[in-house]
């Protein structure tokens, strides 16, 4: 089978290579040996994309077209049809969407004749529900998020949609004629790396791994490790991630750090290519802290917690409360609240038992969610409903 990819992460061809995000790249090459092709139609990455092009495809049967510059949001909704133009439907059997994506509400409507399949990674519309200060823009990205749900979801009544995480599986249970529940994690099972304990260094190292943004609650943490500073414990806090250049979380919670001095307490570790150097990161942690205010599917970096026995602090929101048990897999601290944050980095760091237990289950419950059992699945729910659609087609 021969099947068509979008998603708006970008991808570029380099002396015959293709280059994407290693979060993308990844999940092409494990689904690229269940097929006999993948045709990526991707945008090409602006300036602000490319630190984020880590990742070389490794098989020889994973194809890029371009569809053009990855311009903003509205530009992409409103001209579709400019980015859309050298997609050919004859190519392929089958068009496997991953969203939330801008092009998705227009690319299953000008398609609808092709079996389609969509893997809903997050909900922009919940996504731009928090902000904390209203402005024009975020009025307008909270209309358009709205507008862009109810089109996805009229147009994937008929479709087979696979969701990452349980709450919007549960969302869609009742709504939807054909679905499926796969995680996205990341990390091979080669990979995972097996511990008892941590917090055992003078220095407690407090991590954090993803996009550095304002929604993810980095200026939280850093006020609640602050405030564990100034009762005299000795944390670190280290951060790992892409800010793009228009962000300003990095420099807030630098001069946090800077005017409380404790600007030795801080470490940013840049955008760290994923595979061993950032396993290293995961493996000389001692806490994840993961504390976004808004909702969010699944995030991998939990996953990726759990799979190098480094154990969790996290806000419930999104599919996080619906996949993992609070004081079972992680410690559950409340959004937008450092003193929230402060009091469970406390308590993990005092209470040994806890943190022992809270290890163990994390890794147990990421062996029954590795990467490659996970690619099989959504390979074997694709296969599955392509076939019985033509079965029931003739």
């Amino acid at each position: 089978m021969i099947i068509a990819y979008h998603y708006h992460i970008p991808g570029i061809k380099r002396n015959g290579k293709i280059l994407t995000s290693s979060q993308q790249g990844i999940f092409l090459d494990g689904l690229a040996i269940y097929f006999k092709k993948i045709i990526c139609y991707l945008h090409y990455p602006n300036r602000a994309d490319v630190g984020t092009m880590d990742y070389t495809i490794k098989n020889s049967n994973v194809e890029l077209i371009s569809l053009g510059a990855h311009d903003n949001v509205y530009k992409r909704s409103l001209f579709s049809f400019k980015y859309t133009r050298n997609i050919n439907a004859k190519e392929f059997d089958l068009f496997l969407f991953r969203g939330p994506s801008p092009l998705i509400p227009f690319l299953l409507y000008n398609y609808r004749s092709i079996q389609s399949v969509l893997l809903i990674v997050g909900d922009y519309s919940r996504e731009n529900a928090l902000y904390k200060n209203i402005n024009l823009k975020k009025i307008v990205v909270f209309i358009w998020s709205r507008i862009y749900k109810i089109l996805q979801d009229h147009l994937m009544e008929n479709q087979l949609v696979i969701f990452n995480n349980r709450w919007q599986y549960e969302e869609y249970i009742d709504k939807l004629k054909y679905i499926g529940l796969a995680s996205t994690n990341m990390i091979s099972k080669n990979d995972y790396f097996k511990r008892v304990d941590t917090c055992k260094r003078k220095i407690k190292n407090i991590l954090f791994v993803g996009r550095i943004d304002e929604n993810k609650g980095l200026v939280e943490i850093a006020e609640a490790i602050i405030i564990l500073l100034k009762k005299g414990f000795k944390v670190r806090y280290s951060v790992a991630g892409y800010e793009k250049k228009t962000g300003n979380v990095l420099n807030h919670i630098m001069d946090l750090f800077y005017k409380n001095n404790f600007e030795n307490n801080f470490i940013y570790h840049g955008h760290v290519i994923y595979g061993r150097e950032l396993f290293t990161i995961y493996k000389n942690a001692d806490i994840f802290v993961n504390a976004s205010r808004s909702t969010e599917g699944f995030p991998r970096t939990i996953w990726e917690s759990f799979a190098h026995c480094t154990p969790v602090i996290t806000t419930s929101v999104g599919g996080i409360g619906y996949t993992i048990i609070d004081r079972r897999h992680a410690l559950f601290c409340k959004p937008r609240s450092k003193e929230s944050i402060a009091s469970k980095i406390e308590e993990m760091i005092k209470n040994n038992s806890l943190r022992k237990n809270l290890i163990a289950n994390g890794y147990r419950l990421a062996l029954d969610n590795s990467f490659e059992m996970n690619i099989k699945k959504i390979y074997n729910l694709i296969f599955r409903h392509y076939r019985n659609s033509k079965q029931t087609s003739k």
